[in-house]
């Protein structure tokens, strides 16, 4: 899009140039048939005009053509950086139901264990209920607890994570959208003031 609008400015330069070309010449070819100064200026002026017309024309063009590039530029850099927030959103409801699973899975692991204990020792005839047997056991389910609580915060602190990455590119989103704005705005200001130079 910025290539057009400096390919319509160049444009723009050349057809005043050569509208200012024709004028002199008509300037010249009135001064040699003695038609007088008054229709050879009038001659110079008509097309010098025309031309001043034509160039303001190319150059509000080009101006607009820049803006709206800039502004789309701008909204798809945000639009991309959306869709990766959008992306890292979709990843902590994944490890969510992973982390889910993942404790389901050692809960009925420990309550097969446990089972499997259990049974051995009654059928040894081991009271579980007191001694080596009750400590053994009571041990072995704080350590399924700090597991599950492990389990847990690592979970929580892969999800934080997510969550500050996708608010990362929210915020670069935001910033791209109105960067593209600010430069549309900035390439209207020079093309307002230029086509006012022209005047």
């Amino acid at each position: 899009m910025e290539f057009a609008a400096a390919a319509l400015t160049a444009v723009s330069s050349a057809v005043s140039s050569a509208a200012g070309a024709v004028g002199s010449a008509v300037s010249t070819v009135g001064s040699a048939l003695g038609i007088g100064g008054t229709a050879a200026g009038a001659g110079s002026g008509l097309f010098g005009g025309f031309g001043s017309t034509i160039g303001s024309i190319l150059s509000g063009t080009a101006t607009v053509a820049g803006m709206l590039g800039a502004q789309q530029g701008g909204q798809e850099q945000a639009r991309s950086l959306y869709a990766q927030a959008a992306d890292a959103r979709t990843e902590q409801d994944i490890e969510r139901i992973k982390g889910t699973e993942r404790r389901d899975s050692l809960r009925r692991s420990l309550l097969q264990t446990f089972g499997e204990r259990d049974v051995a020792a009654a059928a040894s005839g081991v009271d579980l209920s007191f001694g080596t047997a009750a400590v053994a056991r009571n041990e072995a389910s704080r350590d399924a607890e700090r597991a599950l609580s492990m389990d847990q915060s690592t979970e929580d602190f892969r999800i934080a994570r997510l969550q500050e990455r996708e608010n990362e590119f929210i915020r670069a989103g935001r910033a791209a959208k109105k960067a593209g704005t600010i430069k549309a705005v900035g390439l209207g200001l020079k093309g307002g003031a230029s086509l006012a130079g022209r005047g």
